[in-house]
């Protein structure tokens, strides 16, 4: 197994925990102030998490933050057309329900509106793909602990 095999599915994982918004805003750095206690780069952050939990500048980074999602769940949505031969039904799900969540949000209005596509996504997209991951290892006789 290589990274190449597991990106999908890391992908997934990395893009539901953005859509986990309101632990994205709330935890925004914590490791660099609270862990860490970074001298040089805390207070920079800080300044950033406050910007980010305002609602005078929350739209600045809104937009970046949809961005972010939607670059990878293109990604996801291209590395799971690999998948076609494993199960072309499910893939064409995946893909749908994929194009379905990034139309809404492009149309979300804040980091609530995306919050609520979590379970969406968890459900229609990266579950599906990690079951397109698992299928397709084992067609490949690939061992797993």
């Amino acid at each position: 197994m290589t990274i190449n095999d597991i990106l999908p599915v890391s992908l997934c994982l990395a893009t539901e925990e953005l859509f986990d918004a309101r632990r994205f805003k709330t935890g925004f750095g914590d490791n660099i102030n609270i862990r860490e206690k970074d001298m040089k780069v805390g207070p920079r952050m800080t300044k950033l998490k406050r910007e980010l939990n305002s609602m005078m500048t929350e739209q600045e980074f809104l937009k970046g933050y949809k961005v972010a999602i939607l670059g990878n769940m293109d990604r996801i949505l291209a590395l799971a057309a690999r998948y076609t031969n494993v199960d072309l039904r499910e893939v064409e799900g995946v893909l749908d329900n994929g194009k379905a969540i990034m139309d809404k949000v492009i149309f979300a209005e804040n980091f609530n509106d995306i919050a609520k596509l979590e379970p969406e996504f968890k459900a229609k997209v990266m579950l599906p793909v990690y079951s397109l991951f698992i299928k397709s290892m084992r067609s490949n006789k690939v061992s797993f602990l």
